[in-house]
């Protein structure tokens, strides 16, 4: 186990260094007069490694945080109720509002519900004016906080 936890670590440690593959790592191994290095491995450890490279390079590179604005449609701090009544908002949200992301959050002892990714204060305006007649119900608890949004790129 130590021997895995040790060989994970080295492999990470080359891999943030710019490694741009597990097979590129590898082939470094190898030198040029004809002698190599022989790593006995399962070939689970591999293929797991290169999943997770290519999930990561994914979710890289289709979003980023920047500073921006999203609407809060729900805060609540009850501690029996809040976290239940959160999520069938953010669900009602999600089923009715399908292109406009949601977020659920927890921050002691608050639950949020905010919506959007605005990247500016007037868009942020038209998105809370779009929901507050989509519900009426929740129209008078909402306002524009500011947040970390994601970017699509």
């Amino acid at each position: 186990m130590k021997l895995l936890f040790f060989l994970f670590s080295f492999l990470f440690c080359f891999n943030v260094q710019g490694e741009n593959s597990v097979d590129s790592f590898f082939n470094r191994l190898k030198t040029p007069n004809g002698a190599s290095v022989r790593i006995i491995q399962d070939e689970r450890i591999v293929t797991k490694m290169k999943n997770e490279q290519e999930s990561a390079g994914d979710a890289e590179q289709k979003t980023r945080t920047a500073p921006g604005y999203r609407v809060q449609v729900f805060s609540s701090n009850a501690p029996r109720t809040a976290k239940n009544e959160a999520s069938r908002i953010a669900t009602d949200f999600k089923t009715t509002v399908k292109d406009v992301p949601v977020y659920v959050s927890f921050t002691a002892p608050f639950w949020k519900v905010r919506a959007g990714n605005c990247r500016s204060y007037q868009e942020a305006i038209d998105l809370m004016n779009r929901l507050k007649t989509d519900f009426p119900a929740r129209k008078n608890s909402m306002f524009i906080v500011r947040d970390n949004v994601k970017i699509m790129l």
